[in-house]
């Protein structure tokens, strides 16, 4: 029986008909058209959900995710504490805004109730001011003037605009999530409402065939109850639900295999949405990163529970060492776990190092590493060594040893997250050398005797070293800021007292271009061997501020 039904539910609708005897030729006939009719309408409305409400609730949602980061790369870039940190919000600022866009544009053909009509035209009327307002908060970092765009943030009518728009997009991707509901309830409606015409069909034919009539009517009922089920189970967001009947080579296979295609495509943008949202949960958090060191160690913390990693390491390219090493690890037994240091090309990970590749094994080797919790202690399922690049420089390599097998999902996520993970380090690195160079700048300027000012293109006082303000009896807020002057060969004090000097001044550069100049001067009256003493520091000071 079970073998027979079976073959049933496989026949196409014109074998079970062209089965069927005498009299019951008509019944069964209008049963099976209007089951074909059933279907296409079941299948159409699946795939009207599809294009219309999943789809678009997917672009709401990604206009609303790209419109946040939009916002909070604006924050960073007021927040900024330099050109290179402001340039980078800045570019995250037109990445959201182009990724925006794409989403409002794929999001408005499927706008089709007069309610979403309504939404979208309040947030298109409040996003157009936010817009411009974002707009010229843009330009006015971009031209240096970070206290003037963070007024036009900080305007109350900016933040209400930015409300509006945000709570008008939600509202859309909800009226989204109702409308796909209450579709699957109707289809529920209509499948039971199926099932009862099925059984007043089936009453019928009783007398031609009872036993035949019942047989098909299974054969149609059941693999439509499991179908549905199925369907019920995606509309809930159990994507990884498993789609039955796809290998049935009649119509219910058919609507099997769309409903397959669209779970397909349901899952890649899953994915999609998971990797885009945790690298940028990862970009945010290595932003704030005080050090290599941190930065390492928030790499391993935000990759290793989303790669399922059991154990990782993170080294440091030491260029001028040629070697590797370690910054920071993850579960480890204590950092004698792991080797401190490696040589380019010693070991895998200096063998990743010196190809530049990623060294990845599927099925890692007894006894590679073990991966220790309170519970007990297992081997790895995979090894990934993959090395930290940026523009073909390396400033890095990643180990991690994975419980789960390396797939695509964790390749994906490694792709996205290298770059920023190199970027941030480069950006540490340069902030580093900054660093190291002003207070080079600001101990040689210290120990230098003669009176260093700087002058804009207008003549007033951009800067001093210490001795200035000391040699005019005044202090360094007073003089930065003033007009310079300089009556011939005399300097006058605070005090109303001149005396007399001898000085330099000399041009600065920025690009090609005059910036303004420094002047360099010397009480004449202590001139005693300043030239044996202080030349050298003084020159070198003039030529480090053209």
């Amino acid at each position: 029986m079970s073998r027979l039904l079976t073959r049933l539910e496989k026949l196409g609708l014109t074998w079970k008909l062209a089965l069927g005897f005498g009299g019951s030729l008509l019944i069964t006939l209008a049963f099976g058209l209007h089951n074909v009719t059933t279907q296409a309408r079941l299948h159409d409305e699946i795939l009207g959900i599809y294009k219309n409400d999943l789809l678009g609730i997917s672009d709401a949602k990604d206009a609303l995710i790209q419109f946040a980061q939009r916002g909070s790369a604006l924050r960073q870039a007021l927040l900024a504490r330099d050109k290179a940190g402001r340039d980078a919000a800045l570019a995250m600022i037109d990445e959201a805004q182009r990724r925006q866009d794409r989403a409002l544009e794929e999001l408005r053909p499927r706008i089709i109730r007069e309610e979403n009509r309504k939404n979208l035209a309040e947030f298109e009327s409040a996003y157009a001011d936010y817009h411009l307002r974002v707009a010229e908060a843009v330009r006015l970092l971009r031209a240096g003037q970070a206290e003037q765009a963070a007024a036009v943030v900080s305007d109350p009518a900016f933040q209400e605009r930015g409300v509006r728009a945000n709570n008008a997009l939600t509202r859309i991707a909800e009226i989204k999530e109702d409308s796909a509901r209450h579709q699957i309830e109707e289809m529920q409606a209509l499948s039971r409402y199926e099932k009862q015409l099925t059984y007043g069909l089936l009453g019928l034919s009783l007398v031609l065939g009872v036993l035949f009539s019942f047989l098909v009517a299974r054969s149609v009922r059941l693999p439509s109850e499991r179908l549905r089920s199925a369907v019920q189970q995606l509309a809930k967001g159990k994507l990884g639900a498993e789609v039955p009947l796809t290998d049935y080579p009649n119509e219910m296979g058919s609507l099997a295999r769309s409903i397959k295609v669209l779970q397909e495509e349901a899952c890649k943008m899953e994915a999609q949405r998971w990797l885009k949202t945790h690298l940028a949960a990862i970009g945010n958090d290595l932003q704030s990163a005080e050090s290599a060191e941190d930065l390492a160690t928030r790499t391993l913390a935000a990759l290793a529970p989303l790669v399922q990693a059991g154990h990782a390491a993170f080294y440091r390219h030491e260029a001028e060492e040629g070697s590797l090493s370690l910054l920071a690890g993850y579960a480890m037994r204590g950092r004698s776990a792991a080797q401190q240091r490696f040589l380019l090309g010693e070991g895998l990970v200096g063998q990743c190092a010196a190809q530049r590749k990623p060294i990845v094994m599927r099925q890692a080797p007894a006894g590679y590493v073990r991966i220790v919790s309170a519970l007990g202690e297992a081997d790895p399922a995979s090894i990934a060594i993959v090395p930290v690049l940026r523009n073909e420089r390396l400033l890095g390599v990643l180990e991690l040893a994975t419980l789960e097998p390396y797939g695509d999902q964790a390749q994906a996520l490694l792709d996205g997250a290298l770059p920023v993970i190199a970027m941030n380090m480069e950006i540490l690195e340069r902030n580093e050398r900054t660093r190291v160079l002003e207070e080079r700048s600001r101990l040689v300027l210290g120990s230098v005797s003669d009176g260093i000012v700087g002058l804009d293109l207008g003549g007033r006082v951009t800067f001093v070293n210490p001795a200035a303000p000391a040699l005019l009896g005044c202090d360094e807020g007073e003089l930065v800021g003033a007009e310079w002057r300089q009556d011939g060969e005399q300097l006058e004090r605070k005090d109303g007292s001149t005396f007399p000097v001898d000085y330099v001044d000399r041009p600065m550069y920025k690009d090609g271009a005059q910036v303004g100049s420094v002047v360099v001067f010397r009480d004449i009256r202590n001139a005693s061997g300043w030239k044996r003493k202080s030349s050298a520091a003084t020159s070198w000071a003039i030529s480090h501020w053209r």
